[in-house]
């Protein structure tokens, strides 16, 4: 059985984890929460040094949507065609799996099950696509049509994934609504307001950028609930 496939994003605080537990009630479909971030981080970097050794790997994903254009445009135009060596999957895996033991470790244990049976290696949507496979093996309660991921912060992915036959749910909510519940959680540490601001202004340019995919859905979170 071929499962299609999700990808959720949006703002961090802005109803991403409500979504996706919405969701995964539903018989039909799974979906892990934030363990996938550590590759498309590592994506993004592999990309854009390669168009701008300069750029530090380290930094956050940026904020400054109008100023790097075109380093977005390189990412929708290279996502699809990006190789990944073994060494760097085994990598991207030891990222996912400390991701996955701050949650649920046997979810980790399974990786590192799946990884110590292969020799996996391959473009970024091959190895994203595998990983769903691997993640589906953890809900053998459910007869699956549809598996898939959230992450925050990485909207620059919503367009190649739609290319690569994904669904997307992107989630924007009041950003005055964001910038309080942001405020009232510490736990992740603090932001400038000035730099939440700029987020929700790249969350609200994407779905202007994507409304046009027929497999692309916004939902407004005040809507929602």
């Amino acid at each position: 059985v071929v499962m299609k496939k999700i990808f959720l994003s949006g703002m961090f605080r802005s109803g991403t984890t409500t979504i996706a537990r919405l969701l995964n009630t539903h018989p039909d479909i799974a979906l892990t929460s934030d363990s996938f971030f550590p590759i498309l981080k590592f994506l993004r970097n592999k990309i854009y040094k390669s168009k701008f050794p300069y750029f530090n790997e380290v930094e956050p994903f940026s904020d400054k949507f109008l100023e790097h254009l075109e380093l977005n445009t390189i990412i929708s135009d290279k996502l699809l065609n990006t190789s990944i060596t073994k060494n760097e999957y085994n990598e991207i895996r030891n990222d996912i799996c400390y991701k996955y033991n701050n949650n649920k470790p046997t979810h980790s244990q399974k990786i590192l099950q799946y990884v110590e049976k292969s020799n996996f290696k391959g473009n970024s949507i091959d190895v994203l696509n595998e990983l769903l496979k691997l993640n589906s093996e953890l809900y053998s309660d459910k007869k699956l049509k549809y598996l898939g991921f959230k992450t925050v912060w990485q909207e620059e992915f919503i367009t190649p994934l739609l290319k690569s036959n994904y669904f997307v749910f992107h989630s924007i909510r009041d950003p005055r609504a964001v910038i309080a519940s942001k405020l009232n959680n510490k736990e992740y540490g603090s932001n400038p307001i000035l730099f939440l601001i700029r987020q929700w202004r790249k969350s609200v340019a994407y779905s202007i950028i994507n409304m046009k995919f027929k497999k692309y859905s916004l939902i407004k979170f005040e809507e929602l609930i």
